[in-house]
């Protein structure tokens, strides 16, 4: 945010206050003010301004006298900010969550749509959500924005959604009709942005990470990048697209582009399915029987997830000499078969660091990515919301 005029630099001055409380949560105004370089003075009026709007409260001190005026600290009033958030990433169905100003989940509810049917009735469930579950339960002067996630790139140009695995929302300016509907500021982006996102501030007590990485296998695959602090979305939003590297197996056609060998066939969910099903004198539907067959020790299930663990390898060594990031996110539908993986997947991207012994990442296993997902979609909001004064 650039200041241009005595408004936007008001506006500045709030939104680095807010920063302050909302990483430290409580503090005095001359603490504010040494950490965020403002005059006591202008910490002074914005923070009294806060107050009246109930964004912070006074610290309530212990009963025990000391002599002189203490400064009272001022707390940040978490459930006072909210953010409500949709979870659009699996077809038919709309995961819809309220979220405070520490994205800690006040509720959460889940409806299902009809897949087949238009993306205005996409919409209207959304809507119906909002005024029916959640409006009765929030006041909708806290709600300071909406947040979506999808599984497709936000064009940034155009507002439009492409590339996604659900048909009904490409090329639809998803953002801009739940403006319409909710009356409020929207924001939309895909799931692995979002969740690196939400992994980049994982909590108060945890320092900020600037480097990471998230790989999101699920329906799709994606991944965000957060370098320097900063999220990678390129010039219209496409950045970094790793669908189409051609690692995978050489005999899957990829049904996006039309070529073989795209990374994306094998690590989305219906990569476990048609490899198996390509291999076995039986078939298996979706992913849950797949799993089944693995469970019960089936020689093609065990091949499939073997040679999906060593092309994962080889992607996260790709992104790790790539982006040097100091943590390696996995998360998706299909992350629950990698933790027992995870010295294979080390060891792959050992193999080809530079400088291993200084550059390489942990890699971790998402185990709650649906939360993770609704985290980064409140944070979303919550980055670009500046409080009045």
């Amino acid at each position: 945010m650039e200041a241009s005029n005595s408004v936007d630099v008001k506006r500045l001055h709030a939104k680095k206050i807010w920063e302050y409380f909302r990483k430290n949560g409580e503090g005095t105004k001359r603490q504010v003010s040494a950490e965020t370089d403002l005059s006591f003075a202008t910490v002074s009026t914005i923070c009294n301004a806060f107050r009246e709007k109930g964004y912070l409260m006074e610290t309530q001190l212990s009963g025990e006298k000391t002599l002189g005026r203490i400064p009272t600290p001022l707390t940040l009033n978490a459930e006072r900010i909210v953010t409500v958030c949709f979870d659009l990433t699996k077809k038919g169905v709309i995961v819809a969550a309220v979220l405070d100003a520490w994205n800690k989940f006040l509720y959460e509810t889940c409806e299902s749509y009809d897949a087949a049917g238009q993306i205005h009735h996409v919409i209207d469930c959304c809507t119906e959500i909002y005024q029916q579950a959640i409006l009765p339960r929030f006041c909708e002067e806290n709600i300071v924005g909406v947040g979506i996630a999808v599984p497709g790139i936000f064009e940034t140009d155009t507002h439009n959604i492409v590339s996604s695995e659900i048909p009904l929302f490409n090329n639809q300016p998803m953002r801009d009709l739940f403006r319409e509907k909710l009356h409020k500021p929207v924001y939309i982006d895909n799931e692995s942005n979002l969740c690196a996102a939400a992994m980049r501030q994982p909590d108060r007590e945890k320092q900020l990470l600037h480097d990471i990485i998230y790989v999101f296998a699920d329906a799709g695959l994606g991944v965000g990048v957060v370098t320097g602090g900063a999220l990678v979305t390129g010039s219209k939003g496409y950045a970094p697209e790793i669908c189409h590297i051609p690692i995978g197996n050489p005999n899957l056609k990829c049904r996006l582009c039309g070529n073989y060998g795209c990374v994306e066939s094998d690590l989305q969910m219906e990569g476990y399915i048609r490899k198996y099903n390509l291999n076995g004198d039986s078939r298996v539907e979706d992913l849950a029987a797949f799993s089944d067959a693995l469970e019960k020790g089936d020689g093609i299930a065990k091949k499939v997830l073997e040679e999906n663990v060593r092309i994962m390898g080889s992607l996260l060594s790709i992104l790790n000499n790539m982006f040097n990031p100091s943590v390696i996110y996995i998360g998706g539908e299909t992350s629950k078969f990698f933790p027992e993986h995870s010295e294979a997947l080390y060891h792959a991207v050992e193999m080809r660091a530079i400088a291993k012994e200084r550059t390489m990442p942990q890699i971790l296993v998402d185990a709650d990515c649906g939360k993770t997902v609704l985290r980064g979609a409140a944070e979303m909001v919550l980055t670009r919301w500046v409080p009045e004064t």
